[in-house]
């Protein structure tokens, strides 16, 4: 029952990735986070799907945890829901300290 109600919820809530007018790259700003990035209206309006972001930028990024000012990154679209759930999940159960290496 719980899964039913995440998809739903996702199906909700992160609406705004399917839309047209969204944006497929965006240029980094000094303060910049992943996760803030991702919570931005025109990326996804969701900070859950910051792990997205870092996988599909991996070759410009270091670390999730230091996003330099004036780098492009990649805003993956084309994600199924399953995709989506999966780095929702995933989001909900990082821990910094624990993940680092995983990423």
């Amino acid at each position: 029952m719980r899964i039913i109600f995440a998809l739903l919820a996702i199906l909700y809530t992160v609406q705004p990735a399917f839309a047209a007018d969204q944006r497929e790259s965006y240029v980094t700003i000094e303060r910049d986070t992943l996760y803030a990035i991702a919570d931005r209206a025109d990326i996804y309006g969701d900070h859950a799907m910051w792990i997205a972001i870092w996988e599909a930028n991996k070759d410009v990024l270091q670390s999730p945890h230091a996003v330099p000012s004036g780098v492009t990154l990649r805003i993956p679209r084309d994600l199924s829901m399953l995709e989506i759930l999966n780095y929702r999940q995933r989001a909900e159960n990082y821990k910094r300290e624990d993940n680092d290496d995983n990423f």
